[in-house]
């Protein structure tokens, strides 16, 4: 009786530890990617628009990213932009 008792409960669990797994990874995997995908769309439409000595952030404007633009990233606030020093250096610049 004990053992009979015993295999039963060591099949239930084995069962729902399977089908836990399986939901999990089935439930994981379209969501990641959809995120991914909204992500993308949404930092395509927005870039750094450049003159030869300032780039200002606009959201939702197509077209080319500037070379030197492509790793900076959105501004720390919204009223930041980038402006091109001595040197040559892009520094962020923000106003008080």
């Amino acid at each position: 009786m004990m053992r009979n008792i015993a295999l039963s409960l060591l099949a239930t669990v084995m069962v729902s530890a399977a089908t836990v797994n399986r939901a999990d990874a089935s439930v994981a995997g379209p969501a990641k990617g959809l995120a991914a995908v909204a992500v993308d769309d949404t930092i395509i439409q927005a870039r750094w628009v450049c003159n030869a000595y300032r780039c200002e952030w606009h959201a939702w404007y197509p077209g080319e990213i500037h070379p030197y633009a492509r790793n900076w990233g959105v501004p720390r606030t919204p009223g930041c932009f980038r402006e091109r020093r001595r040197g040559g250096r892009w520094i962020e610049t923000c106003p008080r």
